[in-house]
């Protein structure tokens, strides 16, 4: 169900302990869909979308406008999940959750992926700093079908086929930097670490 949400107070929230995330002030979203589905949907200049269900056709995402997917129902064309997201201009995605079959970004979009299924990613961008960020615990790239594979942070796993456009465009692979998400424990060392400098210091 989609709910337009035109003057929502502004909320702090958490997600998690996540890496990607950490402590964020959530501005507040001018849409919320959690259930049904649409076969089209658009946002453009500086609307917000946040999905934690239901389905989508095509996501089209203009001019500075956001989109956070969370979650969706499963993925069936025309029933639910995101057939197509569609980044244009300077919008911006983040993708932590749900199932989205293709991720398509063109010219300044830029993207942050840290879970959820997607199937592939195709970009038509030059890329002088990467437009999509991955956060994840480990990755691997088989050059020869063009099949990113690895494990998110949450443990999942997943399966992305880059979908390259050729001359002018880079290949997708050039076009994603990875972020590695460290293990629990290696965060305790580092606290303790930290613990230890500081205490150090004191004496």
């Amino acid at each position: 169900m989609r709910k337009y949400v035109p003057f929502i107070v502004s909320l702090v929230m958490l997600i998690g302990t996540s890496v990607y995330a950490g402590n964020v002030v959530d501005p507040g979203f001018d849409f919320i869909i959690d259930s049904g589905y649409d076969s089209a949907f658009a946002l453009e200049n500086s609307e917000s979308l946040k999905m934690t269900g239901g389905g989508i056709g095509v996501l089209s995402l203009f001019s500075s406008s956001y989109a956070e997917i969370l979650g969706s129902s499963p993925f069936q064309i025309g029933v639910g999940g995101i057939e197509r997201l569609s980044a244009f201009d300077s919008s911006s995605f983040l993708v932590a959750g749900g199932h989205v079959h293709e991720i398509i970004a063109t010219a300044n979009a830029t993207g942050t992926l840290a879970g959820g299924i997607i199937d592939r990613i195709r970009t038509t961008q030059v890329v002088p700093d990467p437009h999509i960020e991955m956060f994840v615990r480990d990755y691997d790239f088989n050059v020869s079908t063009n099949i990113l594979t690895g494990t998110w942070e949450d443990f999942s796993t997943f399966s992305i086929f880059l979908d390259n456009q050729g001359v002018p465009y880079d290949p997708v692979i050039e076009n994603i930097k990875f972020t590695i998400v460290p293990e629990p424990m290696t965060l305790s060392v580092m606290g303790l670490g930290g613990f230890l400098v500081r205490r150090r210091r004191r004496t």
